[in-house]
């Protein structure tokens, strides 16, 4: 029964990582037509499927980081938008509650990249 029970989780866990790159192909769609604009670059840096499919973490970076505050009120007016089209995409018992999460650790990546090249100078 342990050995049901494992197998179980492993395949949930494979439906969650499954969903999660759906929803990140369909996010990466989104964002492409809906909130990068001229002179920015937004990507997404990941997305996370939790508490039973029913919520979704969307991290994302911001090129350059003066457009961060516009991005994030892009995100905040389309997030409704977002949730339809995952609803219409994605045949699924629930339709995740959206959260976009600025990806911090993308940044300070980059400024230790942008450090070291100048270390390099």
């Amino acid at each position: 029964s342990c050995y049901k029970f494992t197998a179980a989780m492993e395949e949930k866990n494979r439906r969650q990582e499954r969903l999660g790159e759906l929803y990140r192909k369909i996010a990466s769609e989104f964002f492409h037509e809906h909130i990068s604009g001229e002179g920015m670059i937004v990507s997404i840096t990941s997305v996370e499927v939790k508490d039973g499919l029913r919520e979704m973490i969307v991290r994302y970076s911001v090129w350059p980081d003066t457009k961060e505050e516009e991005v994030k009120k892009a995100l905040e007016i389309q997030r409704g938008a977002f949730r339809d089209r995952i609803g219409r995409e994605v045949q699924t018992k629930f339709v995740p509650e959206i959260k976009f999460l600025l990806d911090e650790g993308e940044k300070k990546r980059a400024g230790i990249e942008e450090l070291l090249k100048k270390a390099k100078e």
